[in-house]
């Protein structure tokens, strides 16, 4: 199997960690930007629409693109959302930047696995799509604890 499909799988690892660490860091991130909880429960959610809404219109735009420039472009617009994210100074910052990486994630997922089916050999394609969805599950089942603890101790 091309070893392009297991970064492809750590960067969807990447991605849902950063979508569900906001559950594990509410109280933190709460006091942070001086909301409330509930409101910081929004940005799951904005995460969320701007997945389902802009992932696919972004999908399309870049469909055009090679898909090694576009899956690297949309690391980049993930990487600057997260950035932000890390610096924002207020609520309304940090809707900004949950929206940008709720995109470039949905559009990097599908993006992902078109490529590791295209990139595989016939009777290994089951295999390669099941490795990049297994970032998928390890984001949920490693990354949003040890965002947690990570966030915890050294801040959100």
């Amino acid at each position: 199997m091309p070893r392009a499909v297991y970064v492809l799988a750590i960067g969807i690892f990447a991605m849902v960690t950063s979508e569900f660490a906001v559950g594990g860091l509410m109280p933190e991130m709460a006091g942070g930007l001086g909301v409330t909880i509930s409101q910081i429960g929004y940005l799951i959610t904005a995460f969320a629409v701007a997945m389902s809404v802009g992932g696919p219109v972004m999908t399309v735009a870049l469909i055009r693109i090679r898909p090694k420039p576009a899956l690297m472009l949309l690391f980049a617009v993930f990487l600057a959302g997260n950035v932000l994210a890390a610096v924002a100074p207020s609520y309304p910052i940090m809707v900004v930047a949950r929206v940008v990486t709720g995109v470039a994630s949905q559009a990097f997922f599908g993006i992902a696995i078109s490529v590791a089916v295209r990139l595989s050999r016939p009777e290994v394609r089951g295999r390669a799509l099941a490795v990049v969805l297994n970032g998928l599950m390890l984001g949920t089942l490693l990354g949003l604890p040890l965002s947690t603890l990570i966030g915890g101790r050294l801040g959100w």
